[in-house]
């Protein structure tokens, strides 16, 4: 769902913390903040990728969103994010592994 909140090109920087892993709809949301970002902005993103451990995360996080213990959470990897990113039209301008060893942290800008 686009979000009208953002205006188009009005942002020179977006910093996303522990939050992409939890939206449903990743490819939108992404979508969204490209958008909002002036060309040349920055997006900025450290993102829990829980696959990159074991996808059996899924069983516990579905069992406790069954009695509303736990939001969404997208099980990615760290190729899941970095494709996410380059998909919607980011150039990657470095990554890493912040903190190690499930957190992907990347720099992009708005191409």
């Amino acid at each position: 769902m686009p979000d009208d909140t953002l205006a188009a090109d009005s942002l020179d920087a977006i910093v996303c913390f522990n939050t992409l892993h939890l939206v449903a709809d990743l490819p939108a949301t992404l979508k969204n903040l490209h958008t909002a970002l002036k060309p040349g902005g920055v997006l900025i993103s450290k993102t829990v990728c829980l696959a990159e451990q074991t996808r059996l995360w899924g069983i516990p996080i579905f069992l406790m969103r069954l009695i509303g213990k736990a939001p969404y959470v997208n099980l990615l990897t760290f190729d899941d994010i970095e494709r996410a990113i380059k998909t919607t039209g980011f150039e990657t301008v470095e990554t890493g592994v912040y903190p190690k060893p499930f957190s992907r942290f990347v720099v992009a800008r708005k191409a």
